[in-house]
């Protein structure tokens, strides 16, 4: 009986050691490591829980070899102003935005999941695909895409120059009608963001 008991109270406490050990390790970082520490050593374990690595050492102490313990967030810059492939500062940042890298294994360079036989030429495929992307937000925003909120302030604008709008949506397709003084016109979502854009002089 006595000797049940006297079980009984060395668990509970080292269970208090292990709790208290938690309790320290949560100041540093390392709750599940001081409960086990101080579960074990008790203060001894204590006293270990201050000594171990924080986790911002062991990220440097990654970094070191070069390996990154956290994602990092694009920073890639905005293009610069030069936008010829002679320039440094554009090839430094297609170089950046694309993750134009030198393949070793293959002796070639890599972008895009792309190998080719020079940096020049990887740097030309970059180009290209930057190219595509700006004439894609020019195209954008000459012709807007569609969304609620702008056919909304489409109609809105040509309320107020005594022109009516009306659309609906049938067999999958959006259909709108422009009526002016010249009569009803159906019209496709691009002739209607023209027609807009030539009312409200944009």
């Amino acid at each position: 009986m006595i000797l049940g008991i006297s079980i009984g109270l060395f668990l509970f406490g080292v269970f208090i050691l292990g709790i208290v050990g938690m309790f320290l390790g949560l100041t540093v970082g390392k709750g599940f490591a001081g409960f086990f520490l101080g579960f074990l050593l008790g203060p001894i374990g204590w006293i270990i829980v201050f000594l171990l690595p924080r986790d911002t050492e062991i990220e440097d102490s990654l970094s070191d070899f070069g390996i990154r313990a956290t994602p990092q967030t694009n920073t890639t810059p905005p293009p610069p102003e030069d936008t010829d492939l002679s320039s440094d500062s554009y090839r430094l940042y297609l170089g950046k935005k694309y993750d134009i890298q030198r393949n070793d294994l293959f002796q070639q360079f890599e972008c895009k999941e792309k190998l080719f036989e020079s940096l020049d030429v990887a740097m030309a495929f970059a180009d290209e695909l930057e190219k595509q992307e700006r004439e894609k937000i020019e195209a954008d925003k000459a012709n807007p895409t569609y969304s609620p909120q702008f056919l909304t302030r489409i109609q809105n604008d040509l309320n107020e120059r005594s022109i009516i709008l009306k659309t609906d949506y049938r067999g999958g397709e959006r259909h709108y009608w422009i009526k002016d003084i010249s009569g009803k016109t159906k019209v496709e979502w691009d002739e209607l963001v023209k027609y807009w854009q030539e009312k409200i002089g944009v």
